[in-house]
């Protein structure tokens, strides 16, 4: 007789789903000082644009881009707090192109540009 396999359980595609999403942080977090794009997001996970794209708002609440744009301030708020770096390398330590690019992107994410923010976290150093 042939038999018919058991469905998934519930908990077995949710984790499946979590361990995409766990992917793609990690794919974001190596690459946050590099140009990424959903195409190399997708390019890197192997699984369908529609598909990641749905499974990582179900999981995280957001997009994977905006996801990115948070780590990366994190990132330059982090680098603003320890000093000692100009905002043009904290740009491109945070994969931005340009610095015009990079402060817009901060000053839409914290209300204040990388200047600002290193005043209130007391960094004078900032170039």
């Amino acid at each position: 007789g042939s038999q018919v396999s058991p469905a998934p359980s519930p908990i077995a595609a949710e984790d499946g789903k979590q361990k995409i999403v766990a992917a793609v942080i990690s794919y974001l977090k190596d690459n946050i000082s590099n140009p990424v794009t959903l195409d190399s997001v997708v390019e890197n996970i192997r699984f369908s644009k529609t598909y990641l794209k749905e499974i990582f708002r179900k999981v995280t609440g957001t997009t994977i881009m905006k996801y990115l744009t948070s780590l990366r301030i994190d990132l330059a708020k982090e680098l603003l707090s320890e000093g000692g770096h100009t905002v043009s390398e904290i740009s491109v330590k945070c994969g931005y192109q340009t610095v015009h690019y990079f402060s817009n992107a901060f000053k839409k994410e914290t209300g204040m540009t990388p200047s600002e923010y290193a005043k209130t976290v007391g960094k004078r150093g900032i170039l």
